[in-house]
């Protein structure tokens, strides 16, 4: 019955319950269209995924330290390894977390692991123009960012690229995305309109 409404397949339904496969949200619009529940199951679904996700993040985090190389791309704000104290700051702030200290502390914390981890020897790092240009925290903290970037991009392992606007749209614009690699292999994590992968 639950595969009839959604129109999916039985072993689909049967995966997606056994936690083997996401539900997806063409899925959820149509179990709410069936059910009449209006647009309850996509809200619901949405957040089920944020949680997920986070506990995604904190599990790839771990591979950051045995990493050989570490590749960023960000369109929105500047990676973490990049990051001033300050800038760091300006961006933790508007989070409803109850504890903005202890976010801060965490970001610091996972930064300074990244940037004296012997076993690295690169940070690639992609990003927008439009990072550049967004004075997050304002005008003395970007200028401050934007010095301390220079002495990023000066560093022996950090290569740094910009997509300029003339690019236009892109593939990866939809949100963040870092790949780990390994001696025996590559880990990926995207965090593209808050899901994991």
């Amino acid at each position: 019955m639950p595969g009839a409404i959604s129109c999916a397949a039985r072993s689909t339904v049967s995966n997606i319950e056994a936690e083997r496969h996401r539900l997806q949200e063409d899925h959820a619009r149509i179990i709410d269209g069936s059910c009449g529940t209006g647009r309850l199951l996509e809200p619901i679904l949405w957040y089920a995924r944020m949680g997920r996700d986070l506990e995604r993040l904190r599990q790839f985090i771990q591979y950051e330290r045995p990493a050989n190389s570490i590749r960023w791309y960000h369109g929105q704000v500047l990676p973490l390894p990049l990051q001033t104290d300050e800038y760091t700051w300006a961006l933790v702030q508007p989070t409803k977390h109850k504890d903005l200290d202890k976010v801060h502390a965490g970001r610091l914390e996972r930064k300074r692991c990244i940037l004296t981890n012997d076993h690295l020897a690169s940070l690639w790092f992609l990003i927008d123009e439009a990072v550049l240009a967004r004075p997050i925290g304002g005008r003395d903290v970007m200028r401050a960012q934007l010095a301390h970037l220079r002495e990023m991009a000066d560093r022996r392992d950090v290569i740094l690229r910009v997509v300029p606007f003339e690019a236009g749209e892109y593939q990866g614009m939809d949100g963040p995305i870092q790949i780990i690699s390994q001696e025996s292999r590559d880990v990926a994590y995207s965090g593209a309109q808050g899901a994991a992968a």
